[in-house]
C-alpha cells in the first residue's frame, strides 16, 4: 500500500514520545513492504534539517516538509481568545503552504491511506477528501482535552486558570465534534480508546501502541548507584512534569 502520514512536527530524530510513536510505526510499515511518505510541519521549536536524516532512513521513508513558526504569540492568542471559538493550540498549525503541499502530493500520488498523527491536523481533512479517495486514519496520541482539563486543576494563577479553562473547553469541543470525521481511529492505549467511545466515537477503533526495538538501545549501568531513580520523559511536556512531582510528593 501507499501511505501518506501527516505530522505536526518532524518525527526525526525520534527522541520524544510523539516522535518515537510516529517514526517507529512509519518504519515498521515500510519494512512490511508499504511505500511511506511523511508530510511534516517542521516547526521552529523542533526544527531538524531533512539533509541530516541518514540515507538509510530516507531509503525507507520519503520526507516532505513545510516550515511553520508555531511559537506562541501573545497578541495572536488574545485575538483568538476574543474573536474565535477554536483552540489556539490548533490554529497555530493551520497553514496555507502546508495545505498546498498536501494538495500537490495528493494530486501526484494515489494513496491508499492518509494518516493524521494527532488532533491538530484535523483541519486538513476537507482537503484530503477533496483530492483523494484514500481511507483517512486518525492516530490520536492522547485524549487531548483530558490533559488540558488536568492543567486547569493544577494551575494556581487565577488568570492563567481561567484561560486554560476556556482552552480546555474548546479543545474538548473540537475533539468530540470531529471524532467521526475519519474512517478509522487509532488509539495508543485501550484506555484512550474507551474514552473516545464514551465521547461518541462510532468509527472502527484499533490500538497501535508505541513500539521500540530494544536491541537499538545500549544501557550502561557501570556508573549507577543503587538504589537509584531514573526518569524518562521531556520536562517541557507538562504531564511528564506532573507525574514526576507526584512521585516525589506521594511516593
Amino acid at each position: 500500500m501507499k501511505i501518506l502520514i501527516l505530522t505536526n512536527k518532524l518525527p526525526y530524530p525520534p527522541k520524544d514520545g510523539g516522535s518515537i510513536a510516529t517514526f517507529n510505526l512509519a518504519l515498521s510499515l515500510s519494512n512490511l513492504g508499504n511505500t511511506i511518505d511523511i508530510l511534516a510541519i517542521n516547526t521552529s521549536k523542533h526544527y531538524f534539517s531533512l539533509k541530516e536524516i541518514p540515507g538509510e532512513v530516507k531509503s525507507k521513508i520519503n520526507f516532505f516538509e513545510v516550515y511553520i513558526n508555531t511559537k506562541t504569540k501573545l497578541f495572536k492568542a488574545l485575538i483568538n481568545l476574543l474573536f474565535s471559538r477554536k483552540p489556539y493550540n490548533a490554529v497555530r498549525f493551520v497553514n496555507v503552504e502546508y495545505k498546498q503541499k498536501l494538495k500537490s502530493l495528493l494530486n501526484r500520488n494515489e494513496y491508499d491511506i492518509v494518516q493524521l498523527e494527532g488532533l491538530y491536523l484535523t483541519s486538513y481533512v476537507k482537503t484530503i477528501r477533496k483530492y483523494s479517495s484514500a481511507l483517512i486514519a486518525m492516530r490520536s496520541h492522547n485524549v487531548e482535552h483530558i490533559i488540558w482539563e488536568r492543567n486547569v486543576q493544577l494551575e494556581s494563577n487565577f488568570i492563567k486558570k481561567m484561560y486554560l479553562k476556556i482552552l480546555a473547553k474548546r479543545i474538548k469541543t473540537m475533539e468530540v465534534s470531529t471524532i467521526n470525521n475519519f474512517d478509522v481511529l487509532l488509539a495508543i492505549t485501550s484506555h484512550d480508546a474507551e474514552k473516545f467511545r464514551k465521547s461518541g466515537c462510532t468509527l472502527p477503533v484499533h490500538i497501535t501502541q508505541v513500539g521500540l526495538n530494544i536491541g537499538e538501545y545500549n544501557i550502561d549501568n557501570s556508573n549507577v548507584e543503587y538504589p537509584s531513580l531514573f526518569h524518562i520523559g521531556a520536562l517541557d511536556w507538562r504531564p511528564n512534569l506532573e507525574g514526576l512531582l507526584w512521585f516525589f510528593k506521594e511516593v
